[in-house]
């Protein structure tokens, strides 16, 4: 697995919001750090910051100068961060026969049908390289470009790193920039793929055809991603 160069997560002492910490710890735990950095010369770039689930950051740091903060007090672990390469998507110029059984093979038919689970009322998460709002097995109008965001199914979501994002150095498109915008509309294809399978309703019925999305872009239009 390759790591994104001088890239690191740094995960402090106490626990996230979500299992009881208290905000006001995890910030002081975070000034701390950054504190015994500054006095240890050690030259750190936040890239991203987490209370909610993981309490930690996620920042740019020459590894050997940052093991030097491993036993600072505040400090759990610094875990390297790895570079993903996004899941080809291969094109089709026909729906998969298996697609229209998948439902019936995996019982979820009876669970529609005679249970009345569709999935109304839920929101999935999907974390890949955003969702085609424009589908309309997703509540798109199926023209490109003719589909506003937020849309009826894709309800919430936001791109953190663009379309010309890609994080794997070996690439002659290396573009580790992000540039964020509103807008998770998918370039790539694999989010709407899993998004299909979740929740389609139209040609293809998903698992759950009345749920809603949160499509959330990690991956621009080709490459690997290491956004954090």
């Amino acid at each position: 697995m390759e790591m994104a160069p001088h890239a690191f997560f740094v995960q402090f002492a106490s626990a996230p919001t979500s299992e009881g910490g208290s905000l006001q710890q995890i910030q002081a735990e975070r000034n701390q750090f950054l504190a015994d950095a500054e006095q240890a010369g050690v030259d750190v770039e936040v890239r991203a910051e987490f209370d909610s689930l993981w309490n930690g950051i996620s920042v740019n740091a020459m590894e050997d100068k940052l093991t030097e903060l491993a036993s600072s007090q505040v400090v759990e672990a610094i875990f390297p961060i790895a570079v993903m390469d996004a899941p080809e998507e291969p094109e089709a110029t026909t729906i998969d026969p298996e697609m229209f059984t998948a439902l019936s093979m995996t019982g979820a038919d009876v669970a529609q049908s005679e249970l009345g689970y569709t999935g109304k009322g839920i929101k999935v998460g999907v974390i890949d390289t955003g969702i085609d709002i424009d589908h309309p097995d997703l509540g798109g109008n199926g023209e490109p470009g003719s589909t506003p965001f937020p849309s009826a199914r894709v309800t919430h979501g936001y791109d953190f790193v663009g379309d010309a994002y890609n994080a794997d150095p070996s690439s002659d498109a290396y573009s580790p920039q992000p540039i964020p915008d509103e807008n998770p509309d998918d370039c790539q294809g694999h989010g709407t793929h899993v998004a299909g399978i979740v929740g389609a309703d139209g040609t293809v019925d998903g698992v759950a055809p009345d749920v809603t999305f949160g499509a959330y872009r990690v991956f621009g239009c080709e490459g690997s991603t290491d956004a954090t």
